[in-house]
C-alpha cells in the first residue's frame, strides 16, 4: 500500500487504511467520529457534520462501517498474503508433549507454560510493550495545520485525552502480561534447576550423616560393646556400597523414563534436566532409605518382618513426596514405574553381579 492511501480520522488522528471496500463508504471511527472515505487512494477525508444535540439519534446507515481500535493492525496483518498464514507451522498431535521443548503439558493445556508455544496456533506468543504515546496529543495539537500532509485540527479537546486513557491501559495490561510470562519462567528455572541441585545437596549431607553417625552403631546392633567394627571402617563400609548402589540405580531410573516415554508417552523435558532430577533422586531417596534402615536395625534389632515393613511403608512414602516434588503431574502408574527402577530392580542387578561375578 502506498502512503498516499493512509488516511486519518479527522478528529483523533487515528490511521484509518484505505481499501477498496470502503472507498466511498460512510465509516466511524472508535472516538465516534463519522466521516466518508474517498473513491480513490489520493482522495479527501471529509468529515460528517455532528448532529444537533436536541436531535434523535440518526437511523444506522446500511452503508457505515464501525472501524475497531486498532485500524493499524488491521492495515498490515488484512493485506498480508495467505500463502504466509498458511506456513504457519502446526502443533504436534502427540498428547502431553510439547512439539516446541518436549515439556510436560497437562491435560487440556493450550500454551506451553516452559516456551509459550500456543497448540492452538501453531507458534511461540510473545509480549510487546508499546512505551511511546500515540501521536494524537501534544504532537496533532502543535503540529502546523497549513503545513504540507498535515492531519486536520481535532475535532474534540478530550479526544487525545482518550487515547492516552487508552494507552496506559494497553502499556498496564502489557506490563502484567510480561510479569506473569517472567514469573512462570522464574518458576521453571526453579522447578527444573535449582531444586534438583538443592536437593543433591540434601542427600550428601544426609549420606555423610548415615557415614559418620548411624553406620558404625548399625554394624555393631546386637554385639557386645568394644567388640564391634571400628567407625572408620563403617563409614568407609557404607560409602562404598551407597555408590556402588547409585552406580546401579540411575541407570536403571533412565530406563524406567524412556519405558515410560516409549509406552506410556511420557514427557519429562530436556535429557539434562531430567539426568539432574534423577541423580537428586537417587541420591537424597536412597539416602533417607539407608537412614530409616539403619535407624530400625539400631532400634528394632531382632524384630524381622515388621521392621522391614514399616522399613518399606516409610521410605515408599518419601520416595513418592520426592518424585512428585521434581516431577509435575505424575501418574500412578509413572510414580510405581519409577519407583521399582530404583528400589527393586538395584537390588536383583547387585544380587546377581555378587553371585555370579563376585563369589
Amino acid at each position: 500500500m502506498s502512503p498516499s492511501a493512509q488516511h486519518h480520522c479527522p478528529a483523533c488522528h487515528t490511521p484509518c487504511p484505505w481499501t477498496p471496500e470502503r472507498a466511498g463508504r460512510r465509516v466511524r471511527c472508535s472516538c465516534g467520529q463519522a466521516f466518508v472515505m474517498p473513491t480513490g487512494q489520493d482522495g479527501p477525508v471529509v468529515a460528517a457534520p455532528a448532529p444537533p444535540q436536541d436531535a434523535e439519534p440518526p437511523t444506522p446507515d446500511a452503508y457505515e462501517l464501525d472501524l475497531p481500535d486498532d485500524m493499524a493492525h488491521h492495515a498490515t496483518t488484512d493485506d498480508a498474503p495467505s500463502a504466509a498464514r498458511e506456513a504457519t507451522p502446526q502443533a504436534s498431535a502427540t498428547p502431553g508433549k510439547c512439539p516446541s521443548c518436549n515439556g510436560r503439558l497437562r491435560a487440556g493445556a493450550v500454551i506451553c507454560l516452559n516456551c509459550g508455544f500456543n497448540l492452538a496456533e501453531g507458534g511461540k506468543i510473545k509480549t510487546r510493550i508499546d512505551t511511546e504515546p500515540p501521536p494524537s496529543s501534544a504532537a496533532a495539537q502543535t503540529a502546523d495545520p497549513a503545513a504540507p500532509g498535515a492531519p486536520p485540527a481535532p475535532h474534540a479537546s478530550g479526544t487525545a485525552n482518550i487515547h492516552d486513557e487508552r494507552h496506559k491501559r494497553s502499556l498496564a495490561r502489557a506490563q502484567g502480561e510480561k510479569k506473569d510470562a517472567q514469573a512462570i519462567q522464574d518458576h521453571f528455572r526453579f522447578q527444573e534447576h535449582t531444586l534438583p541441585l538443592i536437593l543433591i545437596a540434601a542427600g550428601v549431607v544426609v549420606a555423610l550423616f548415615n557415614a559418620l553417625v548411624l553406620a558404625q552403631p548399625s554394624e555393631n546392633a546386637g554385639i557386645t560393646r568394644g567388640t564391634g567394627t571400628p567407625l572408620g571402617q563403617a563409614a568407609i563400609t557404607y560409602i562404598t556400597n551407597a555408590a556402588a548402589l547409585l552406580v546401579v540405580q540411575i541407570p536403571c531410573l533412565l530406563a524406567g523414563l524412556f519405558f515410560c516415554a516409549a509406552v506410556m508417552g511420557s514427557a519429562f523435558g530436556t535429557l539434562g534436566s531430567a539426568l539432574k532430577k534423577l541423580l537428586a533422586l537417587a541420591l537424597l531417596g536412597g539416602s533417607l532409605y539407608l537412614s530409616i534402615s539403619m535407624g530400625v536395625n539400631i532400634v528394632m534389632y531382632g524384630v524381622g518382618g515388621p521392621g522391614t515393613l514399616f522399613t518399606a511403608s516409610i521410605a515408599l512414602a518419601m520416595f513418592w513426596s520426592i518424585i512428585v516434588l521434581l516431577f509435575d503431574d505424575l501418574v500412578k502408574a509413572e510414580v510405581i514405574i519409577l519407583y521399582l527402577a530404583m528400589c527393586v530392580l538395584p537390588f536383583f542387578i547387585l544380587g546377581a553381579i555378587k553371585f555370579f561375578v563376585l563369589r
